[in-house]
């Protein structure tokens, strides 16, 4: 037989797990990013460029010529997810690539063709840009943006 105590906190316990789903910053994070990404990878995809490799040639092109340890903390990522992209990217004659200081490391470039499909692809990120602003509004995605920095600062 369970005791009244324990009821009552087993469903303090449940309740506190209905409001889990509508409260988690965790959650909410990850379905908004799903549902931007979406977004994005889907006006990208005519252009044959991913929103991750979009954002790769972007810092390249601003921070270049760049290691992989620092484009990796720029884009929030870890070298190996950087590497692999970085491999792709290679292929197909967007960045170029030479070893760094010692031989583990890597420094990055673009290429011409790079910068040519970085060049054509912001229009195309002007578009998804648009798409996502229009759910939430501009001033409340700056808003979004500093909440967004202090938490990254927290961690």
């Amino acid at each position: 037989m369970v005791s009244r105590a324990r009821r009552r906190r087993g469903k303090k316990i449940d309740n506190e797990l209905w409001l889990l789903p509508q409260t988690c910053p965790a959650s909410h994070l990850g379905m908004a990013y799903k549902a931007v990404r979406r977004i994005f990878e889907e006006e990208f995809r005519p252009a044959d460029i991913t929103s991750v490799q979009f954002a790769i040639l972007v810092h390249l092109s601003l921070y270049e010529p760049i290691s992989s340890a620092d484009l990796a903390e720029r884009l929030g990522s870890d070298p190996s997810t950087i590497s692999r992209n970085m491999d792709a990217l290679e292929n197909r004659d967007w960045v170029h690539v030479e070893p760094g200081e010692d031989r583990r490391s890597r420094v990055y470039t673009l290429t011409a063709q790079g910068r040519e499909i970085l060049d054509r692809s912001v229009p195309i990120w002007r578009r998804a840009q648009h798409r996502v602003l229009r759910h939430v509004g501009r001033g409340e995605w700056q808003r979004t943006i500093r909440s967004l920095r202090r938490i990254q600062h927290a961690g």
